[in-house]
């Protein structure tokens, strides 16, 4: 049994040569994003700029880097283009951020979801790398509407205002 499995090696390696080594599997770039700061779940107030802090790495740099903006799903949606001249190239980069809820006319009880989207570089198409999603709750104007001229007739309005506003919200529930 030996002499035959010998012999068979002895064809094998005479019709198709020594076994070559496999050949090493380029590696494939790695990359993510993480959130420094706010929270994964934050209030701001309709009129409120929200700063951002994000932490970028990849082992080949970035390129198509956006950050992608949504208020209530899909019913605005916003891709903002982030410079990537420190991102092209490897490494950690830190990306200041600001998501204007005016700009996007954000109303009280909306919930904007934003997150980072960016291509890795590399010879061969790569999946984009996301970072995680992040929520902002518009909260109502409260301490703003308090300050409005008018005296204490502003607060009965803020009340009665409040009061519409909850038994709109129970109806469309």
């Amino acid at each position: 049994a030996q002499v035959l499995m010998v012999g068979v090696w002895g064809v094998r390696i005479a019709l198709h040569g020594w076994p070559k080594p496999a050949p090493a599997e380029e590696k494939i770039p790695r990359a993510q994003f993480v959130w420094v700061k706010p929270k994964s779940e934050i209030k701001a107030s309709p009129l409120e700029e929200v700063p951002l802090t994000a932490q970028a790495s990849s082992s080949s740099g970035l390129e198509k880097v956006s950050l992608e903006i949504s208020v209530n799903g899909a019913a605005k949606k916003l891709s903002v283009p982030i410079d990537e001249k420190t991102l092209s190239q490897p490494g950690e980069s830190r990306l200041e951020l600001s998501v204007f809820l005016d700009e996007l006319e954000a109303e009280p009880f909306d919930i904007v979801s934003y997150h980072l989207r960016g291509q890795r570089v590399s010879k061969v198409s790569l999946p984009a790398v996301a970072s995680d999603m992040q929520f902002i709750q518009v909260r109502p104007l409260r301490d703003e509407a308090m300050e409005v001229p008018g005296g204490e007739g502003g607060g009965k309005c803020l009340n009665l205002l409040v009061k519409l506003k909850v038994a709109q919200l129970g109806l469309l529930k």
